[in-house]
């Protein structure tokens, strides 16, 4: 499924790992790793308007993303690029969410894009198993 980004740029929907939504714009964080002279490796990414929902009307948004509301920051991620979820209550509680393509920081080894969101501690054990339930849903769903 091609999703306009642009008048000259349209990206696969399924390449598309996780949706930031912020104030001003939305950022879709790709599948695939580019090289940052500054930072080393990171995951692709595509800014769009931050009122262009016309993806969430695709069929493949519709069964493959589900939303994650944290403190602060809103997010939706594809289940099928999903490698790990793990709750964290060290420093703010968290849920830390790998993302199946890896990067290189500078001076770091090879590692995991990782999304991490804050989330109140007293509704992370049951955002943390109701994000079981969903992602576990979809891959049955989609064998």
């Amino acid at each position: 499924m091609l999703i306009r980004v642009s008048d000259d740029l349209h990206i696969n929907l399924q390449n598309v790992s996780s949706i930031m939504l912020l104030q001003d714009k939305q950022i879709l964080n790709m599948s695939y790793t580019i090289e940052d002279n500054k930072n080393g490796e990171m995951c692709g990414y595509y800014y769009i308007d931050a009122k262009d929902f016309s993806y969430q009307n695709t069929e493949y948004f519709k069964n493959n993303f589900i939303l994650i509301k944290g403190s602060e920051r809103t997010i939706y991620v594809n289940v099928n690029h999903i490698s790990f979820v793990k709750k964290d209550l060290k420093n703010t509680p968290k849920l830390i969410i790998g993302i199946d393509n890896s990067v290189k920081r500078k001076e770091i080894s090879r590692t995991a894009e990782y999304l991490y969101i804050r989330i109140s501690e007293n509704i992370l054990d049951k955002m943390y198993n109701s994000l079981i339930d969903k992602i576990n849903n979809i891959i049955i769903a989609n064998m």
